[in-house]
């Protein structure tokens, strides 16, 4: 997803049964003619378990520390429907830091690498990738604001012509939450992208673009 679909800010989650449509880019001609033209990230292809291993600490109730690691394992070079197995793994920290009463800090670190075979074992997609953010919340009363700041960057190992997954960018997010009641709430988003991602070109939209968007919205939790 990182590698062909890009980083994106937003509280969407993509949907057990959904498809994402991939764009054009010329390797899908050459090397890659044999991937379907949408991705299916929920497709299991090897019945292999992955592994997650994670950790914290805690210093009263005003510090945690997060560290953890993730490797799902998979098999190299299976293609299916034209889906391909893709091995990644990545490492993760993070804190959670309370200095004061309603003020609390929340940043986390993480690395990885991501890579996708043939299957006559070549690498056709070989990826590195870092992310790193901060975010600060206060809360009083009924009300939350919390301000993300957040950078994200993919380097491109591989050799595959047409196929350039470099990407880099910085992310700002500026949310407010106010509750009206036990079960209701309203809430106003901020979100602005800034990246430089050299496959836009395929699809004629510029490498450099800032995207921006405001929206607002009301929750209501259901009781049980």
């Amino acid at each position: 997803m990182i590698t062909w679909h890009g980083w994106t800010v937003g509280s969407r989650q993509t949907l057990l049964q959904e498809k994402l449509i991939l764009q054009d880019f010329p390797a899908r001609t050459t090397k890659l003619a044999a991937q379907a033209s949408r991705s299916d990230p929920f497709l299991e292809l090897d019945d292999k378990f992955g592994v997650h291993i994670a950790t914290n600490w805690k210093y009263k109730n005003s510090f945690t520390l997060n560290i953890g690691y993730y490797d799902n394992r998979a098999e190299e070079g299976v293609v299916e429907d034209g889906q391909y197995t893709w091995t990644t793994d990545f490492f993760h920290v993070g804190i959670k830091y309370k200095p004061i009463k309603n003020w609390e800090l929340i940043s986390q670190f993480m690395s990885g690498r991501t890579n996708m075979f043939s299957p006559y074992g070549e690498v056709v997609v070989d990826n590195n990738y870092d992310n790193v953010f901060v975010l600060v919340r206060h809360f009083w009363d009924e009300h939350h604001i919390a301000l993300r700041a957040e950078h994200f960057n993919v380097e491109d190992l591989d050799s595959t012509w047409g196929d350039n997954n470099n990407e880099s960018g910085n992310a700002f997010s500026l949310a407010y939450r106010y509750k009206l009641g036990r079960q209701h709430f309203i809430l106003a988003e901020y979100n602005m992208i800034d990246s430089e991602r050299p496959s836009r070109v395929y699809v004629g939209q510029p490498e450099d673009l800032k995207e921006q968007q405001l929206q607002l919205g009301y929750r209501y939790y259901f009781k049980y």
